[in-house]
């Protein structure tokens, strides 16, 4: 499989983790799930475009 394919795969579990923790927290701190939810949904396209950044990044670095 393809590095960037490998990437992509890790930026998108770690994030499907990532963001049900951010939907409880923001429901526990809110007491509202669709606070949670709008929360989750807006970190989940920006850590993954963030994630996915930080990785190829590494893989370069360790690669050169």
């Amino acid at each position: 499989m393809k590095t960037y394919k490998v990437h992509i795969l890790k930026t998108v579990s770690w994030r499907i983790i990532g963001t049900i923790d951010t939907v409880a927290i923001g429901w526990w701190l809110t007491g509202n799930p669709m606070t949670g939810i709008k929360l989750g949904g807006l970190e989940f396209i920006t850590k993954s475009v963030l994630y996915y950044a930080h990785e190829t990044m590494w893989h370069k670095i360790i690669n050169k």
